[in-house]
């Protein structure tokens, strides 16, 4: 590359070795090494592995508190759902509270959620049919998993079929 009438006077040399734009100007032979130049000859370029360490670092600084929100936000809906269960069970009807049943109890009242027990599916979950032990056939409602509405959903079922006084319920 010459600038001028001069095919001395600028010469550009091009370091293939991570940073592109070393100049050199004022006649300097371009064959020589680049530890040899004068200093303040060459124009040097922002190192490559500075700017992508620092990209790398602020990913993993936006992931690291995107990763902390979602973590937060479940636990919160958590501990929310963990105090409704706990009011549900609170709440008389009649002189009955709402039982709470282990899911040993519940797979085994419907058969391990069998196929031939199925009653419905909605669109929060699916509806079974469940003997207990002590023969008393219930219906059990599963909410699809990770479905937060359909958590609330069920809850809010049973909240108000906990406060229904009626001998089926």
């Amino acid at each position: 590359f010459t600038a001028g009438g001069s095919s001395t006077s600028y010469r550009i040399r091009v370091w293939r070795g991570g940073c592109r734009g070393y100049t050199s100007v004022l006649n300097y032979n371009p064959a020589l090494p680049l530890n040899q130049w004068m200093y303040g000859v060459e124009i040097m370029c922002v190192a490559p592995r500075i700017v992508a360490g620092a990209c790398v670092v602020f990913i993993v600084a936006i992931l690291a508190v995107v990763f902390y929100r979602r973590k937060r936000l479940q636990m919160e809906i958590q501990a929310r759902l963990a105090r409704e269960r706990a009011e549900i069970l609170a709440v008389n009807s009649g002189g009955k509270s709402a039982k709470l049943f282990t899911i040993k109890e519940i797979h085994k009242a419907t058969n391990g959620f069998a196929g031939d027990r199925l009653l419905g599916v909605g669109g929060f979950g699916e509806v079974y049919k469940g003997i207990l032990k002590d023969g008393t056939t219930v219906a059990v409602k599963m909410a699809k998993v990770g479905n937060i509405k359909g958590t609330e959903q069920v809850l809010n079922e049973v909240r108000i079929l906990s406060q229904v006084n009626h001998r089926s319920l």
